[in-house]
């Protein structure tokens, strides 16, 4: 017996000469975009490293405990030791990292002071500093900046990879290990 509600299909043979459709082919003269292919999304402020791909923004693991939690669009990674330029001026070193907060001690001592981890702006390394990459691909990873090219970008040696790698100085931040 028939499905009820269901209409009732009966293919025809195909006419000789005729081809089959193209693939693709919207039937109206257009074409429909490929899945997956090299569609590239038009973000504001990004511009995707030549022979790169894109990633969806928005998808990612869970956050690395001290990232800045609703830090915007930079989600600065932030952990003790990090060297960051506090408020009321001057540098200091990052103590502890609790939730959306870190505590970062004054260089040359004085009291404590907690800043939010969206505020915190890291110091850039110089030539010989050990470094934490704050943001980037290489995210949480600790290295030593062997030189800098160009002004802007960093020469570094990330201590659990053999190779040198290039990665801007913006997405650099100094640390001091005890």
């Amino acid at each position: 017996a028939p499905t009820p509600n269901i209409a009732s299909y009966t293919p025809h043979a195909s006419t000789p000469g005729l081809a089959a459709p193209t693939p693709g082919d919207d039937g109206y003269g257009g074409s429909v975009a490929t899945p997956g292919g090299g569609y590239t999304p038009n973000l504001p402020g990004f511009t995707p490293a030549p022979g790169t791909v894109a990633a969806t923004p928005g998808v990612g693991g869970a956050m690395t405990p001290g990232m800045a939690a609703g830090g915007g669009s930079d989600g600065v990674a932030v952990i003790p030791g990090l060297l960051v330029k506090l408020p009321s001026g001057g540098e200091g070193i990052v103590l502890s990292v609790e939730g959306a907060s870190c505590t970062a001690m004054p260089d040359g001592g004085g009291a404590s002071v907690s800043i939010p981890t969206e505020d915190v702006a890291p110091v850039t390394p110089v030539k010989h500093d050990r470094l934490l990459v704050i943001r980037g691909e290489f995210r949480n990873m600790k290295g030593k900046l062997v030189g800098v090219a160009d002004e802007s970008d960093g020469i570094v040696k990330l201590d659990d990879n053999p190779e040198i790698k290039i990665v801007e100085l913006a997405n650099l931040g100094k640390i001091r290990e005890d």
